[in-house]
């Protein structure tokens, strides 16, 4: 089936449902580094290898998330959007190349 423009990709779709767990309060993907999750207070890796920049497009194609990256060095504030059916507050850090998402869900 061809992309549509629209569906989140089931990896992202994956790694939101983090969010999901008990005790899970953000998610990290940082180009450079693995992806990873902060629960209770300590970060876990949750890819084994370092995301790359083309990585990052392919994970964001289709969604609102990806409007957020900025285009020159600075951190876009904080914004509640609706993604994959969950509403999650994203925060996007750009220094250079470097690309960094924090994901949280969205206060009730």
């Amino acid at each position: 089936m061809a992309y549509d423009g629209h569906r989140v990709s089931t990896q992202l779709d994956q790694i939101l449902s983090y969010l999901d767990k008990e005790g899970v309060t953000e998610i990290m993907i940082g180009m450079g580094q693995p992806a990873s999750l902060r629960r209770r207070g300590q970060l876990i890796k949750i890819t084994n290898t370092p995301v790359t920049r083309k990585q990052l497009d392919i994970l964001l194609q289709g969604t609102t998330i990806a409007a957020f990256i900025p285009e020159k060095d600075g951190v876009t504030p904080r914004s509640d959007i609706a993604v994959s059916n969950r509403m999650i507050r994203v925060i996007v850090t750009r220094r250079g190349e470097d690309i960094i998402l924090r994901i949280e869900k969205s206060p009730p």
